[in-house]
């Protein structure tokens, strides 16, 4: 895979700030213009319907096709190139001669910063807002204010004391995110008995030195995983995981939000061909966690085993209880409301788009297929979310309509022997009068019986289980396409 030019992500995100600031609105990748290939930014200057900006970051000087094109759009008042300052000179030259042509202009700006601020000075222009206070005087305040780095110095001493060994510091970050989201996620060796019944550790040929290092420092440490398969009961694979102290707890936690932050418009691209739905309520009731398998039929689902994992706050016993606690309380939500969602995300029936989902993120370098317990894709959600701001999408779905998916789910469970009705409908804060009248209705359809008391043996009778679970399949699928504005 193609590794991300962090720079050119850099200087993304500064434009999109930049055009904010003077309150341009943008929207980022935009697709609806005649070119090759989506442009980085389009901007409404002017209330209207369509974009009069074209923002083109070119750090390559292969988008001379796409310029040309961009001119011929009538709506497009102004078009913006951003170029490295070493190849503006050149840049310029390739421009298309529009401006007398067709009233446009096609301006090429160096990167935009402190000391260039042509492209600034262009903005202030357009927008009229000549007087106000410069983009990065302002952002130098602000950093200034809030003590913010753009790198932390735990990250900038880790590096030096990395390349004072001759390795690769961007290599050494990397093996710490994968083994602080992914757990066992780099492998590193393998125990195994000889003729002489002595274990023999055979180290991985493919691990790099940046691994052994890290090991040495007590950055990253090493956990075996047993596999019956291998051979003997005592023998199995070892991977890299991040070590229980302070110091690497330190180290990685600004590492994850160094590799956040740095890849944060290739997630918020990516992000964007979802619904704000979608986003929310799959990456806060996964917890950022996934087992890409192949979809399965709802009665014969292993809820523990694939997909987003089954689970509610008050039932869960593990480590997730943490990351449960932490997502509550980051994203201000209440406890049933956090059931519910995660009810939703392991509806068996979307997996294959939460699976293509997660492989999306990792192909970007954020999920990281690791081992905790079961072979998975991870992704720091907690982190995730503080950095694209998640938190503003929670008023993003109807709440009702995800309590009436929660509610034909449990019903739907209880013939399946999953968990006490009584018991799934306090997780959920869902009434008794709500279940009793989804009752009326199969009962009406001759499916089920009326709620039945408290003492009875089952909580109602169902007559006819195929069509009783068909009945509410179909509900949860109503539910489920309003608010994820998924099709089926």
């Amino acid at each position: 895979m193609k590794m991300i030019d962090e720079s050119l992500e850099t200087v993304k995100e500064t434009v999109a700030e930049l055009l904010e600031y003077y309150g341009i609105r943008t929207e980022a990748d935009y697709e609806s213009f005649s070119t090759r290939e989506p442009v980085d930014f389009a901007g409404f200057i002017n209330s209207s319907g369509e974009p009069d900006l074209a923002v083109v970051v070119d750090f390559n000087g292969h988008m001379l096709k796409d310029i040309k094109k961009l001119a011929r759009v009538d709506h497009l008042k102004n078009i913006i190139v951003i170029a490295q300052p070493k190849n503006v000179p050149k840049t310029k030259r390739q421009m298309p001669p529009v401006r007398n042509m067709l009233e446009q202009d096609v301006d090429v700006f160096p990167v935009p910063s402190a000391e260039e601020t042509a492209f600034e000075n262009r903005i202030r222009q357009l927008t009229g807002r000549t007087g106000n206070q410069r983009f990065f005087d302002s952002v130098a305040i602000r950093k200034a204010k809030t003590g913010e780095k753009q790198v932390s110095q735990v990250i900038a001493d880790f590096e030096s004391m990395i390349r004072d060994q001759g390795l690769d510091a961007t290599k050494a970050k990397e093996l710490i995110y994968k083994a602080a989201v992914g757990g066992l996620s780099t492998y590193s060796g393998k125990m195994a008995y000889g003729q002489s019944d002595e274990p023999v550790f055979e180290r991985s040929r493919d691990l790099p030195k940046e691994g052994i290092f890290l090991m040495a420092l007590g950055v990253l440490t090493e956990e075996k995983k047993e596999d019956r398969g291998f051979g003997y009961d005592s023998s199995g694979y070892y991977y890299l995981t991040l070590s229980e102290n302070e110091k690497a707890t330190g180290i990685a936690t600004e590492v994850v939000n160094e590799k956040i932050e740095n890849r944060k418009h290739e997630i918020r691209k990516l992000m964007k061909y979802y619904p704000k739905a979608f986003n929310f309520i799959i990456l806060t009731g996964s917890l950022g966690i996934f087992a890409p398998r192949p979809a399965i039929n709802l009665e014969r689902q292993r809820p523990l085993n694939t997909g987003v994992i089954r689970t509610t706050f008050q039932y869960e016993n593990t480590t997730l209880l943490e990351t449960i606690r932490l997502a509550i309380n980051n994203l201000d939500l209440q406890i049933s409301e956090w059931n519910r969602i995660n009810c939703m995300a392991s509806f068996p029936e979307i997996r294959n788009l939460v699976s293509e989902y997660f492989e999306k993120f990792e192909k970007i370098g954020i999920a990281v297929r690791g081992f905790r317990g079961i072979k998975r894709l991870y992704l720091p959600l907690n982190t995730l979310a503080m950095h694209v701001d998640l938190a503003s999408l929670r008023d993003s779905y109807r709440k009702d309509k995800l309590k009436k998916f929660a509610l034909w789910d449990a019903l739907l469970r209880t013939t399946m022997k999953d968990r006490d009705l009584y018991e799934r409908l306090n997780e959920m804060e869902i009434e008794i009068e709500e279940i009793r009248e989804a009752l009326d209705e199969t009962e009406k359809a001759g499916l089920t019986s009326f709620l039945l008391p408290r003492d009875a043996v089952k909580p109602f009778a169902v007559y006819n289980e195929q069509r009783f679970r068909n009945y509410c399949l179909d509900k949860m699928r109503t539910e489920v396409e309003d608010i994820l504005d998924v099709t089926w």
